[in-house]
């Protein structure tokens, strides 16, 4: 049995019996989504001989939805590639988990609160990670980084305009820092006042639902920039230190001559030290398929394991060869790698077209989709079609996609005929 209950506004009694489970249905057409979510519920509670009981009150009641299904216990017999993927521990690390929000302990909110910290704190300890809860008296506590949720880091923010709390400021800019956040656009938008505010440290950012993967790449992400921006000031002040200063012939002064080293910058091939970056799980690596058209291959971006895996049978099925990521910043480095491979005497096309996830790790899919533009402008090379799979249908995502440089957005689920179909004429109009 699952229950899941909120403090919304509720529904009428006629929207839940006629139009409840109906598909692209939703009583207030003015909010988020497409109208599949319970439309999806129910079909698969259907599936398995369950029941879905639906308790709504208009009055501030709030809708409470539990779902039986009859279910046995079983042991699997083999283990999936996802449950062999093992996360490299951080030896030594602490991590200070920032708790702002004072919340009445009586309240729904302050349950989610706990709740959200304590799954995050695991996390940390499953990979090695020592953790601390932070609050308003133990700001000053030694830690290597930082997690911030959303609405604390908005409070923080929002101390910080016309320097109210220097103390909170300079605490937490003084180490790299992860941001939870609620989704997509939100992370958008903090990205926009956060990294101005901590340009002298790395800032990660994760996207709701956070989980140990998602976590584990965004603070190895940080700490190789962390990394990175700290050899760059080495040879910065190597260099100044190198050159000295010179003797003014004419007035006898001191001149002193700053030189401006190569910052290596968020470079995603290469870490400080020159040691080549290699993710710790999922590397990117063109995937070998029997293809009937091996010179239209595709590359499929996906950070859910099941749809990655659906979408690359699907490939499969189509005679397409197929290139998989999981994050932005993969798909990006498998990008270039194809690139590379292209000009080989013994070349592999590269992909043309990129079903590219949006709400990713380390790099999401309107980043990903940037950084590819962007590599294809510098060398010359003719644009992918970038579709944009998201589950995200409002105005502004679908803005923001177009505005990335995607040809196409589709909605979640998406129908793999539709898909079939664009990928045709794709392939008619490429000749």
């Amino acid at each position: 049995m699952l229950e899941v209950q909120d403090t919304g506004k509720g529904m009428s009694q006629q929207f839940v019996r006629e139009e409840l489970f109906a598909a692209f249905s939703q009583e207030d057409s003015f909010l988020e989504g497409t109208g599949l979510g319970m439309h999806i519920v129910a079909r698969i509670v259907k599936t398995f001989g369950g029941k879905i009981n639906v308790q709504t009150d208009q009055t501030g009641g709030g809708t409470c939805i539990t779902v039986v299904v009859p279910l046995e216990t079983s042991q699997p017999q083999y283990k999936t590639e996802a449950s062999q993927m093992t996360l490299e521990p951080f030896s030594g690390l602490t991590a200070g988990i920032i708790n702002l929000d004072t919340l009445d302990i009586t309240t729904a909110d302050y349950k989610a609160r706990q709740l959200h910290l304590s799954t995050v704190t695991k996390c940390c300890n499953q990979q090695g990670i020592k953790t601390a809860i932070i609050d308003n008296q133990d700001l000053t506590r030694t830690t290597n980084l930082n997690i911030i949720a959303e609405q604390d880091l908005l409070l923080c923010l929002q101390r910080w305009e016309g320097n109210k709390d220097r103390t909170l400021r300079d605490t937490m800019t003084a180490k790299p820092l992860v941001v939870l956040c609620e989704c997509i656009i939100s992370e958008r938008e903090l990205r926009l006042r956060v990294d101005i505010v901590f340009s002298d440290q790395p800032v990660g950012y994760v996207v709701q639902p956070c989980g140990p993967r998602q976590l584990h790449a965004a603070i190895r992400s940080i700490l190789e920039k962390q990394e990175s921006m700290q050899a760059s000031n080495s040879l910065r002040a190597e260099s100044q230190a190198g050159l000295g200063a010179m003797d003014d012939p004419w007035n006898g002064a001191r001149l002193s001559m700053p030189i401006r080293a190569h910052s290596t910058g968020e470079s995603s091939q290469h870490s400080a030290g020159g040691k080549k970056f290699s993710p710790t799980f999922g590397n990117p690596k063109p995937t070998t398929v029997p293809a009937d058209d091996p010179k239209f291959p595709i590359m499929v971006v996906e950070d859910n394991h099941i749809n990655l895996q659906l979408l690359v049978t699907y490939a499969r099925k189509q005679g397409l060869p197929c290139i998989t990521a999981e994050n932005g910043k993969q798909a990006f480095e498998a990008y270039k790698l194809a690139h590379e491979d292209s000009k080989r005497p013994s070349p592999s096309p590269m992909p043309r077209v990129v079903l590219m996830d949006i709400n990713m790790p380390v790099l999401n899919g309107f980043e990903a989709t940037q950084a590819i533009r962007t590599y294809e402008i510098e060398h010359s090379i003719k644009p992918a079609k970038i579709l944009a799979l998201t589950g995200l249908g409002s105005a502004e995502a679908q803005r923001e996609a177009y505005t990335s440089g995607c040809d196409m957005f589709l909605s979640k689920p998406v129908r793999l005929k539709e898909l079939t179909k664009i990928l045709e004429d794709f392939k008619t109009n490429a000749g």
